[in-house]
């Protein structure tokens, strides 16, 4: 389990996503200008009132849940552009620890979470 851990905090930082725990300013930059892509994608896969009701129900939880899918993107098509394997097709792990350093992020940069509530309260309106 350490392994995966170590690996996913190691992708983390090698992507820009985080330094020392905390969002870096590409990272905040990416999350706040891709609330709008994210809303077509919803749309696509028809959960977009969904994730309206759960961003006014669990505001952390859909905010985490909407940087989960960003950071995931950047790692699987930076890694694979490497030719690297995907880590989530080995271990859920690696997920559960990218999840818990973001939680960490939004939790600790109050400045930041709010600037991705905002945006996507606007892309999903």
């Amino acid at each position: 389990m350490r392994v995966a851990m170590r690996g996913a905090a190691r992708d983390l930082e090698d992507m820009g996503v985080l330094r020392g725990g905390r969002p870096t300013k590409f990272f905040k930059l990416l999350a706040v200008r891709s609330a709008e892509r994210f809303r077509e994608y919803l749309i696509r896969r028809g959960q977009l009132q969904a994730f309206r009701e759960a961003l006014r129900r669990e505001p952390l939880e859909a905010v985490l849940a909407y940087l989960l899918t960003v950071v995931l993107t950047i790692i699987s098509v930076e890694r694979r552009r490497r030719g690297l394997p995907d880590p989530l097709l080995f271990d859920m792990r690696y997920a559960e620890e990218l999840g818990a350093a973001l939680l960490r992020a939004l939790r600790e940069d109050e400045e930041f979470r709010r600037s991705v509530l905002r945006a996507l309260a606007s892309a999903v309106r």
